[in-house]
């Protein structure tokens, strides 16, 4: 049996649940912030559900920049800003996040 694989790009656009108004865009370099204000990271990528071609998990890239890149899935995040991707888990959750391992 072949899995499906999540495709990943550079922005995709996200609708947050219970969120009014338009989808907002999210692209690569923005800052990922903990709850707990944190910088824990910033988005690497976006990842596509591949039934659906909707935005189902943003990458995380850590600081400094390793090849420890962890999934965050939709669910997680809290809001978008202009700059930043704002979560609604602290910074040590993030350490509890499925960790992504390029094929």
């Amino acid at each position: 049996m072949i899995e499906k694989q999540n495709k990943m790009m550079v922005t995709g656009q996200i609708r947050l649940k219970g969120a009014d108004g338009p989808p907002v865009e999210v692209r690569r370099c923005m800052a990922v912030l903990s709850c707990d204000g944190r910088e824990v990271g910033m988005v690497a990528a976006v990842c596509l559900d591949p039934d659906t071609q909707d935005v189902a998990a943003v990458l995380l890239g850590r600081l400094p920049v390793t090849a420890d890149y962890r999934m965050i899935p939709i669910a997680f995040i809290d809001h978008i800003s202009e700059n930043a991707v704002h979560l609604r888990i602290t910074a040590e959750s993030v350490e509890e996040l499925t960790q992504h391992e390029a094929d």
